[in-house]
């Protein structure tokens, strides 16, 4: 995939779960580093894991 955003900081709210989780993934996949904020501890934690070992 096309890493056009690598070099590139994002800041996603809501990015643990649904429509937020979708967008962190595709600015991942595309290079970008991820400030991921969340309501729910958990649900951040489980994302960043997934993140990094993807």
């Amino acid at each position: 995939m096309d890493k056009f955003l690598e070099n590139q900081v994002a800041l996603v709210t809501g990015g643990a779960q649904g429509i937020g989780w979708g967008i962190a993934q595709a600015l991942a996949d595309h290079g970008a580093q991820l400030f991921i904020c969340d309501i729910s501890e958990k649900h951040i934690a489980q994302a960043r894991a997934e993140l990094v070992d993807s």
